[in-house]
């Protein structure tokens, strides 16, 4: 994929999981093992955030404070 194939990097995240759907896009250690979050479930929880983000009254282009442990939902939520 070259660079005019998207504007924006929610188009390059949303293109290459339609272009390579993983089973186990994030690994991350949760009671001793390693748990995995596939591409489809990460785009699923980074659109139910944005969508809470909305309902909570945030809006495109202002920005929003995380404050959190070393976790998935760092990068899902960037």
């Amino acid at each position: 994929m070259t660079s005019s194939e998207f504007s924006t990097l929610n188009e390059l995240f949303i293109k290459t999981i339609e272009e390579q759907d993983r089973p186990d896009c994030f690994l991350y250690k949760s009671e001793g093992r390693y748990q995995s979050i596939s591409s489809r479930e990460a785009l699923r929880k980074a659109a139910a955030l944005a969508s809470a983000l909305e309902r909570l009254g945030a809006r495109p282009g202002e920005r929003i404070a995380l404050l959190s442990e070393n976790r998935p939902e760092w990068a899902l939520t960037d």
